[in-house]
């Protein structure tokens, strides 16, 4: 019985002096924060340890960040990474469609940050904005071919579609052939054609007797317009057309339609899209 008692009050003895001093220990790591003075004498192990080397501590911390945890290297292997990627475009995303799901327009949205803009002003700096980024993404194209800015698959779109364009046409000029209006007009045509022609057309005409030269003309062009060559022909004629323009370049097309009415047209394009007002789209 002594001897349980002794062993457990040497355990209990034990314990309170690895409490304290691991207490005091700890104590004397961090405080005092400053050194303590009585005169000229400074006490010992004043200030605490880390206190003591706090500078020499944040230094190596910092070395330690840079050289090892935010590296260069490692910023743009983060950067450039894939998931990286899809992470800030998932957040655009998300962003966005909170803003477009808000009813409230471009100025109420301002208002709310405590920024007070004129429409009006507000649309002719878009405008003017618009103009001055087309300005100097055409400086950098306009001596390019329209080829070259093209995509292949864009160009593959166009081919695709100038077939489809070329059959569409033929499909309307044998509608309106085929109409009652078209089939008077190219009459009408024939007709005139004859009356100039002096002796030669009122000879042709005298040797249809009764029946009209239309009658006979008509089924022939039906026929032709209907005619795979009719569609070859189109096709090849337009494909040699858009060979053409994409083989031009780009400034061609600029002076044709205009700059400052390209520019003034997609400035005043989008300023006038912004919407402004509760509702509705500015107009």
């Amino acid at each position: 019985m002594n001897a349980f008692v002794l062993i457990l009050f040497m355990m209990l003895i034990g314990a309170a002096i690895g409490g304290v001093t691991n207490h005091l220990a700890i104590k004397m790591l961090f405080r005092p924060y400053k050194a303590i003075k009585i005169g000229k004498f400074q006490l010992p192990f004043t200030p605490g340890l880390i206190p003591k080397r706090r500078e020499e501590l944040s230094r190596q911390l910092g070395e330690m960040v840079v050289n090892h945890l935010l590296t260069a290297d490692g910023l743009r292997r983060k950067i450039n990474g894939q998931g990286f990627e899809n992470q800030l475009t998932t957040f655009a995303q998300e962003e966005v469609e909170k803003l477009l799901s808000k009813e409230e327009t471009i100025q109420e949205f301002l208002k709310s940050l405590d920024i007070d803009l004129n429409k009006d002003l507000l649309r002719e700096s878009v405008s003017l904005w618009v103009e001055e980024r087309y300005e100097l993404m055409m400086s950098h194209t306009r001596e390019q071919r329209v080829g070259d800015i093209l995509s292949d698959h864009w160009k593959s779109k166009i081919e695709a579609g100038a077939d489809q364009f070329a059959v569409y046409i033929q499909d309307r000029i044998k509608m309106y052939l085929d109409s009652h209006e078209g089939k008077e007009r190219i009459a009408a045509l024939i007709d005139d054609y004859l009356d100039n022609q002096g002796f030669l057309g009122n000879m042709i005409a005298s040797f249809m007797g009764s029946e009209r030269l239309i009658d006979r003309v008509h089924p022939v062009l039906i026929k032709y317009v209907s005619a795979q060559e009719a569609t070859d022909w189109l096709q090849t004629m337009i494909q040699t057309e858009i060979t053409k323009a994409l083989d031009q370049p780009v400034k061609d097309f600029e002076e044709k339609i205009g700059k400052e009415t390209i520019a003034n047209t997609l400035g005043k394009a989008v300023g006038q899209a912004i919407p402004l007002r509760s509702g509705c789209p500015a107009r």
